[in-house]
């Protein structure tokens, strides 16, 4: 899980770089610098927020309809769509170094959760 917080950062920093450095020609793969399964985030979750979080999981077709049905804006029904087989094939399970690399911040899911726990209780 990326905090949105880090997309910026990074950004600014391959920016700020310019020209044809080394930084400002990378890749930079913006990730989390964990890795977790479903099943974990759920129980981090859990522990956060003081209330047992379930894991569902229903077939992407199901979940996909029932947000549409929902009112789900098209947009975030289409990035889910497109995101969900490659986080079920693992392609995005490896945890990278980037961010943390480029602004010597380290955001983990855990402190996500706790700052945001008010929205969820």
């Amino acid at each position: 899980p990326v905090d949105p917080a880090d997309f910026g950062p990074p950004a600014a920093a391959v920016l700020a770089a310019g020209g044809e450095s080394e930084a400002a020609c990378r890749i930079v793969n913006v990730s989390g610098p964990e890795a977790y399964s479903c099943e974990e985030i759920a129980a981090m979750m859990s522990e956060v927020f003081g209330y047992t979080v379930e894991l569902v999981s229903p077939p992407l077709d199901a979940a996909i309809q029932n947000m549409r049905e929902t009112g789900t804006p098209e947009h975030i029904v289409n990035f889910i769509e497109a995101l969900v087989p490659f986080m079920i094939d693992g392609a995005i399970a490896e945890p990278y170094p980037d961010v943390q690399e480029l602004t010597g911040r380290r955001s983990t899911l855990r402190a996500w959760l706790e700052r945001h726990r008010d929205a969820f209780v």
